[in-house]
């Protein structure tokens, strides 16, 4: 027969369990469901902060290809107006 203190927590209990057993097991229970919460609540907000980065990420690049393309379209159109002013001299 084991002891008090040399039983696994984790294991397989016995037929009979103490008060004493029974309160050791109910806390540890308690400690490793928070840490799976706290663990669920950590990945939740890095998957949230994750996808508003990623979305982040897309606007700001969508925002520069548009300003680049502006930009262009500006030089371009410059362009056209001095070729036009220089060949109607």
């Amino acid at each position: 027969m084991q002891s008090n203190y040399d039983m696994d927590i984790y294991g397989e209990a016995p037929d009979k369990m103490t008060y004493t057993e029974q309160a050791n097991k109910r806390s540890q229970c308690k400690r490793l469901t928070w840490w799976v919460g706290m663990i669920d609540s950590l990945l939740y907000m890095l998957r949230k902060i994750f996808l508003m980065d990623v979305i982040l990420l897309y606007i700001y690049i969508y925002i520069y290809i548009y300003i680049c393309v502006c930009v262009c379209v500006c030089v371009c159109v410059c362009y056209i107006c001095i070729v036009l002013y220089y060949s109607t001299l």
